[in-house]
């Protein structure tokens, strides 16, 4: 199975998720509209990125900053 086939299996896979806002300790708790649980996180100022699932707490996919970047 190729990389691309295997990083469109597991992104597939949690297509699904969704989760409530609010749901991870906002503080407006009244908004309860339902989204998707899949976000992009940005660590150490750009450093790393990552395809995170933010109701399963899986990291999907990072990159680090290649060579050369800003």
């Amino acid at each position: 199975m190729s990389y691309e086939q295997m990083m469109y299996e597991k992104l597939l896979a949690h297509q699904d998720c969704t989760q409530l806002f609010g749901e991870t300790g906002s503080s407006d708790d009244e908004f309860c509209e339902e989204g998707t649980a899949i976000e992009i996180a940005n660590y150490h100022d750009g450093e790393n990125l990552a395809i995170e699932c933010s109701k399963c707490n899986e990291v999907l996919i990072d990159f680090n900053r290649p060579e050369g970047g800003e």
